[in-house]
């Protein structure tokens, strides 16, 4: 079991970017690393939520992290790929 519902929050995190609230949704993925800790597709999200608001360098700062933490994630380094694309 997630505590709080972590699944949820990640599910509100969509919702709010697909509707272009990236400040709430910045705000909904970083509750889930609170409450659910990090996981490689949480900390995508939360790089790819900074990136909307062009945070670019907190984003690939996330990234970094992740590749750390997660180095066989290949979803976290095409994450960081597409990062530098943006700038």
């Amino acid at each position: 079991h997630w505590p709080d519902h972590v699944g949820l929050r990640n599910e509100h995190y969509y919702a709010l970017m697909k509707l272009e609230r990236y400040d709430r949704a910045l705000e909904a993925v970083e509750a889930s690393i609170r409450h659910g800790g990090e996981t490689p597709d949480v900390l995508r999200n939360h790089a790819v939520a900074l990136a909307y608001l062009n945070r670019l360098g907190e984003a690939k700062a996330v990234m970094f992290r992740c590749i750390a933490k997660f180095p066989n994630d290949a979803g976290a380094a095409e994450t960081l790929r597409e990062l530098d694309h943006l700038g």
